[in-house]
């Protein structure tokens, strides 16, 4: 007498059953479907059958963040990104983005270190509104971009009349010589 092993996908499932997986319907030829258009006065859209993948949306919820959404969500960027340059500069890039994220976090906390965090961002979103419009009074940004594209054009003909960048790589190298004969002459790595 043989025994059928059954697998556990098997268990349970009698061959009436329908199967777990079914086949796609046959592709339908779009081009042999007939349109029709629908007259208001015809026949009414409510007795049309409904799309199930088309979702209705509700009239109490709004489509777009209020202000106060907005003033909320650029609270917290503002929070995060002051104290992540804080930290960066108190501690370098891994203090600086935790504080930064800590700070983002602590945004939407109730107590003293959400009101703190919560302070810092507005704080930054006062300077960052102060910087702009002294940009647009003093034009600062686009005058920087001019002193820096004209300093780099300088630095440039510069090199090529003296060959600055050629003879600063010929001296990293002539130090890299001098230094491993050193080390080699003294056996300094081998004590």
């Amino acid at each position: 007498m043989t025994e059928t092993k059954t697998s556990v996908y098997d268990q349970g499932h009698e061959e009436d059953e329908a199967p777990l997986v079914q086949a796609h319907p046959a592709p339908v030829d779009i081009l042999s479907l007939d349109a029709t258009i629908i007259d208001d006065e015809d026949q009414d859209a409510s007795s049309l059958p409904s799309d199930p993948t088309m979702h209705e949306y509700d009239d109490d919820i709004p489509l777009f963040p209020t202000e106060e959404e907005l003033r909320k969500e650029e609270t917290v960027v503002g929070a995060g990104v002051a104290s992540g340059v804080f930290g960066l500069l108190l501690g370098g890039p891994l203090f600086g983005l935790l504080l930064g994220l800590g700070a983002a976090y602590a945004c939407n906390k109730p107590g003293a270190a959400g009101d703190t965090a919560r302070a810092v961002g507005e704080i930054a979103l006062e300077a960052r509104s102060k910087a702009r419009r002294i940009d647009e009074e003093h034009h600062i940004v686009d005058r920087s971009k001019v002193v820096v594209q004209e300093t780099w054009e300088k630095a440039q003909q510069i090199d090529q009349t003296h060959g600055i960048l050629e003879k600063t790589k010929q001296t990293f190298v002539y130090g890299w010589t001098v230094t491993a004969d050193f080390v080699k002459r003294h056996n300094l790595v081998e004590r």
